[in-house]
C-alpha cells in the first residue's frame, strides 16, 4: 500500500454514507484525483475544513485498487470571501467546472494548478470576477493542449496585421477573409477583440489585478469562449 503527502486544492464533492465525503482533488504531484475522506462531514472532524472545496490543503493519503483515501488533511490556504456572496461562489464553481472537465484524470499539471490558485485568490481579494474568468478560461485552453490560434490565420498561416478577420472553433482560431468558409459558423473579431484575447492569454499574475478591459469587450470574448470551449467538449455551455 502506497501512501503520499500531497498539495491540493478540492474542486468539488458529495456526501455518502454516515458523514464521509467523495472529493475531486487537484493535486502538485498526482494531478486530478478521487479522494475519500471517511468521516470529513462530521462536525468533529479536523478533515471537515480542511477539505471544504476550493481550500488548498496538505493531504496525507494512502491508495487503494479504486480511488485514493485521505488520513489526515491540514488546511493552508481558505478563501472565505468565495461564500460571501453568490456571484464569487458560482465563479468559482465555474473553474472548477471547467477544471475539472479538462484535466485528465491523473495527469500533472503544475501550469493549470497554480493558474487555479491564483484565481481563487484574485477573487477573494475582490478582482472583478468577469476579467479573472475571461482569463481563466483563456489559461485553461492553453494549459490543456487547446490554445486558440490569435496571433496569424490558423489555415494559411498569414500574420495577423489588424484586420477584421473571423475565428472559427472547428479551424481552431481566427481566420482570414481568404480562407474563412462558405458554409460554418464564424465569429467576426475586431482588432480591439483580438487585442484583448492577447491581452488576457499573456497576462501575468503580478498584471492581471491590473488590466483595464470594457465590460462589452468582455462580454464579446466570452461569446468566442463560450462557443470555443463548448466545440471542445462536445456540447454547448453557458458562461459567466
Amino acid at each position: 500500500m502506497k501512501f503520499y503527502l500531497v498539495e491540493g486544492i478540492t474542486l468539488k464533492g458529495s456526501d455518502f454514507g454516515d458523514g464521509h465525503r467523495m472529493l475531486t482533488v487537484v493535486t502538485k504531484d498526482l494531478g486530478k484525483i478521487k479522494v475519500v475522506a471517511y468521516g470529513a462531514k462530521k462536525v468533529k472532524s479536523k478533515k471537515r475544513g480542511a477539505l471544504l472545496e476550493f481550500t488548498r490543503t496538505n493531504i496525507y493519503l494512502r491508495k487503494n485498487k479504486e480511488y485514493f483515501v485521505a488520513e489526515q488533511a491540514e488546511g493552508l490556504e481558505y478563501f472565505p470571501n468565495l461564500y460571501g456572496t453568490k456571484a464569487l461562489l458560482d465563479a468559482a464553481a465555474e473553474i472548477a467546472w471547467l477544471t475539472d472537465r479538462f484535466w485528465p484524470w491523473e495527469q500533472e499539471n503544475f501550469k493549470l494548478y497554480n493558474w487555479i490558485l491564483y484565481s481563487f485568490r484574485f477573487l477573494n481579494n475582490g478582482v472583478w470576477s468577469k476579467l479573472i474568468l475571461r482569463n481563466f478560461e483563456l489559461k485553461l485552453l492553453a494549459f490543456t493542449g487547446f490554445k486558440p490560434v490569435t496571433t496569424h490565420c490558423a489555415i494559411c498561416r498569414k500574420p495577423y496585421r489588424g484586420e477584421w478577420w473571423y475565428f472559427g472553433a472547428g479551424e481552431g482560431g481566427v481566420v482570414c477573409p481568404d480562407c474563412r468558409l462558405e458554409t460554418g459558423f464564424y465569429f467576426e473579431v475586431t482588432p480591439e477583440i483580438l487585442k484583448n484575447i492577447n491581452t488576457l492569454l499573456l497576462a501575468g499574475p503580478e498584471k492581471l489585478a491590473n488590466l483595464s478591459i470594457e465590460e462589452r469587450v468582455l462580454e464579446r470574448i466570452k461569446a468566442i469562449l463560450e462557443y470555443f470551449l463548448g466545440f471542445q467538449l462536445g456540447e454547448k455551455i453557458k458562461l459567466l
